[in-house]
């Protein structure tokens, strides 16, 4: 009889995976929206990369020109639609030579990059802003928000007027 009462039990009781799983909540409710930021920081880095070969060409234009160039075939760049990346839809040049990314996946969709350059003294500088909000930008682009006079005054990024996205015009 006294060896049955001495009998150790074996497994947890239900209050110890509670107090567990509890835990595990709490550490997945803090680090979900940090992750998550830090990947669309990391595809919008890829469309400030995507971006840079463009910049050269316009401040190139800018530099023979005089001013910045109009849109993209002016500027002798490609169709914005060539510029596709698995988080990059289009790359456009609008008025003023403001390069507008139009990007696209999970958490990104319907969000834009504008990057505006100024010419002073024969140097340029790019001022950066977008849709998203600073979380979730890389630190070069915290600070701005995007605006109907960065998208070319239709909304949808491609800079032709049309509103339609496909940068055709029509």
């Amino acid at each position: 009889m006294v060896t049955k009462m001495l009998k150790r039990q074996l497994g947890y009781t239900l209050i110890e995976l509670l107090i567990v799983t509890s835990i595990l909540a709490t550490l997945v409710a803090i680090a979900l929206p940090a992750y998550t930021n830090y990947t669309t920081r990391v595809k919008v880095g890829e469309a400030l990369a995507v971006a840079s070969g463009a910049k050269m060409g316009i401040g190139e234009f800018a530099v023979f020109n005089n001013r910045f160039p109009e849109s993209n075939a002016e500027a002798n760049m490609p169709s914005p639609g060539s510029y596709a990346t698995k988080y990059v839809e289009t790359l456009s040049l609008v008025e003023g030579g403001v390069l507008v990314v139009a990007m696209r996946s999970r958490f990104l969709e319907g969000h834009v990059l504008c990057l505006e350059p100024a010419m002073t003294g024969g140097s340029f500088t790019w001022t950066c802003s977008s849709t998203l909000s600073d979380s979730q930008l890389p630190s070069a682009c915290r600070g701005g928000s995007a605006t109907l006079d960065c998208l070319g005054g239709d909304g949808d990024g491609d800079g032709d007027g049309d509103g339609d996205g496909d940068g055709d015009g029509d």
